[in-house]
C-alpha cells in the first residue's frame, strides 16, 4: 500500500475553497471499537482536500480540544436525514483559533482518510457537488 499524504493545515484558512453547508458529525473511535460524538451538530463546513477534509468548527473550540492529532475518528457528511456519506480518518492536526476572512472565529480539523484516500476525496467531492 503506498503512503498516504497527510492532509496540512492550511498557511491561510481564508483561501480554503468552501462549499454550501453540510452538516458534519465527527465521532471519535477508541482502540476497543467503541465510539462516540465529538463536536457534534457545531460544525456546518467542510473544506476539501486532495486526501481529506478540513472541518469548519463553529463557535472556537475552548479548552482542551476533544481530538488531537493520530485520533482515529469517522466523519459523517449529511445534507438531510437520507442524504449522507461517512469516511474514516485520522485527526492530522487541529488549529483552535482562525479566522475566515469574514471575521468570523473558528476552529479548524484537518481530517486525513484511512485507506484509498484520494478515492473518498472524489466520493466526498461528488456528495458535495450534488
Amino acid at each position: 500500500m503506498a503512503e498516504r499524504e497527510e492532509i496540512r493545515m492550511p498557511d491561510e484558512p481564508g483561501r480554503l475553497l468552501q462549499h454550501d453547508p453540510i452538516n458534519v458529525l465527527l465521532m471519535l473511535r477508541s482502540g476497543q471499537g467503541e465510539e462516540r460524538s465529538v463536536l457534534a451538530g457545531r460544525m456546518t463546513t467542510q473544506h476539501l482536500r486532495p486526501t481529506g477534509v478540513i472541518i469548519v468548527v463553529r463557535p472556537q473550540i475552548t479548552g482542551a480540544p476533544p481530538v488531537k492529532r493520530s485520533d482515529v475518528v469517522r466523519v459523517k457528511l449529511r445534507r438531510s436525514e437520507q442524504d449522507s456519506l461517512e469516511a474514516e480518518g485520522t485527526v492530522s492536526w487541529v488549529r483552535q483559533k482562525a479566522f475566515l476572512p469574514s471575521g468570523l472565529a473558528v476552529s479548524l480539523v484537518g481530517v486525513t482518510f484511512d485507506w484509498d484516500a484520494e478515492e473518498k476525496a472524489l466520493e466526498v467531492a461528488a456528495f458535495l457537488a450534488r
